[in-house]
C-alpha cells in the first residue's frame, strides 16, 4: 500500500468507494493522522449542509475527484 494518502483516496474513503486495502490503511492510521481527520469531519459538514438525499452518483463523485487534483495537494502524515 502507498504510504501517501491524497485527498481524493479520502474522498472515497468518505464515499465508501475505495478499494478494501486503501480502507484499512486509513482506518490503521486515521488516530495517528489528524489532518486526515480533519478532512473528514470537514466532508461530513459540507455534506450535511447540503442535506444530500442519497449518496452521489458515481458520475458525481468522479467529476469531484477529478476537481479536486486540480487544486489540493497531497495530505502528508502528521
Amino acid at each position: 500500500m502507498k504510504t501517501a494518502i491524497t485527498h481524493s483516496d479520502l474522498i472515497l474513503y468518505y464515499y465508501n468507494e475505495c478499494s478494501a486495502e486503501c480502507k484499512a490503511y486509513i482506518d490503521n492510521n486515521l488516530a495517528s493522522n489528524p489532518s486526515w481527520s480533519a478532512y473528514l469531519e470537514q466532508m461530513a459538514e459540507l455534506f450535511h449542509e447540503f442535506d444530500f438525499a442519497e449518496f452521489p452518483h458515481p458520475t458525481t463523485s468522479s467529476i469531484i475527484l477529478e476537481e479536486s487534483l486540480t487544486f489540493l495537494p497531497t495530505v502528508s502524515h502528521d
